[in-house]
């Protein structure tokens, strides 16, 4: 705790025990005011009432002189300040009156008043002269102002506006004609033009869609001339050293703007060729083959796949083969480079 808490803590108690001698003081003395109290109270008790103070004679003479009429007092003049005002000696008391004793009032008469109504000479709101209410009739209500009432002639014509008759039905006023603009002016139209005729454009007509190209395959065969197999540790420095490279079907391809223009696979199915497996990995013989069209020109592909694989074939100590699984002689080469041709024009490549 701080400092301040403990001082409020000090002065919270003594506080306290301040408040508790004070109310220990004063106990004996309200003890002793309620014994003096009850004490006082208890003779009281027990001593008799006093018998009641007798009623003079002058008290019931003040209370009997409210019902007299009221004296005039006599008005002292204005004294001079030479004169000397000279006060009379009061006697010292009155002699005592006796009450009156009662007498049985009669209530007075009501004294008579002449009613306003009933007077002659006045009208029945109790001003003016008297005068004769006259109930107003159909007539007097369809007489013209300042009309005075004829007298009664029963051989005298009555007018026509003092006719009672039948209510005449009222004249209703024709509608008003409905108020018709005046024409404007008449303004010249103006020459409306029509827009000339332009060049009419006629649409092109569509071009023939290109018809299907064929596709040919070109297919080559490396096989090994021992009749053994290749080792994967022999075959991908050589795939390499050839600028072929793994891709897609996990198998090596030659690019040519991100399209592969021949590819290489192995000839035992699937036919992956896996780096990462070269120690444990060996084929028999490999299968590279171009699908035409490709992203070069059809020649220029098939002199490409020519010159790698017998590259290849030196490599690996292989023999080439073509697609009907015949040696690959220069005949063979001319013969296929004929049919790529062929193929190219009839394909408009």
């Amino acid at each position: 705790m701080t400092a301040l808490q403990w001082a409020l803590l000090i002065l919270s108690v003594a506080i306290v025990l301040a408040v508790v001698v004070i109310s220990r003081r004063e106990r004996p003395q309200r003890s002793s005011r309620r014994s003096s109290r009850s004490s006082s109270g208890s003779r009281r008790a027990s001593a008799p009432p006093p018998p009641p103070a007798p009623v003079e004679q002058d008290e019931v003479r003040e209370q009997l002189d409210i019902f007299d009429p009221p004296r005039s007092e006599p008005v002292d003049e204005e004294l001079e300040p030479d004169d000397e005002v000279v006060s009379a000696p009061r006697p010292s008391a009155a002699p005592p009156r006796r009450a009156p004793e009662p007498v049985d009032e009669l209530p007075p008469e009501p004294i008579p008043v002449a009613s306003p109504l009933a007077s002659p000479q006045y009208d029945e709101y109790g001003v003016g002269r008297p005068r004769r209410r006259v109930m107003p009739s159909l007539e007097s209500e369809l007489s013209p102002p300042g009309a005075t009432e004829p007298a009664a002639n029963p051989d005298a014509p009555i007018a026509p506006w003092l006719k009672t008759s039948a209510p005449a039905t009222p004249v209703v006023p024709p509608p008003p004609a409905p108020v018709v603009p005046p024409p404007a002016a008449s303004r010249p139209a103006a020459p409306r033009i029509e827009p000339k005729p332009g060049p009419r454009l006629e649409p092109k007509p569509a071009r023939p869609a290109a018809a299907a190209v064929p596709q040919k395959i070109v297919s080559l065969l490396l096989v090994e001339r021992d009749g053994g197999a290749i080792a994967g540790t022999k075959l991908h420095p050589a795939l390499n050293a050839q600028g072929l490279q793994f891709g897609a079907k996990q198998i090596y391809h030659r690019l040519a703007r991100n399209e592969a223009v021949f590819s290489v696979a192995s000839l035992v199915k699937p036919g992956v060729l896996l780096p990462e497996a070269a120690d444990q990995f060996s084929t028999r013989g490999l299968q590279v083959f171009m699908v035409l069209p490709g992203p070069v020109k059809p020649l220029t592909a098939l002199h490409d796949m020519l010159a790698t694989t017998q590259s290849l074939a030196r490599a690996l100590n292989a023999d080439v083969f073509d697609g009907s699984k015949q040696p690959l002689s220069s005949e063979a080469m001319r013969a296929l480079q004929a049919d790529v041709e062929e193929w190219a024009k009839t394909a408009g490549l």
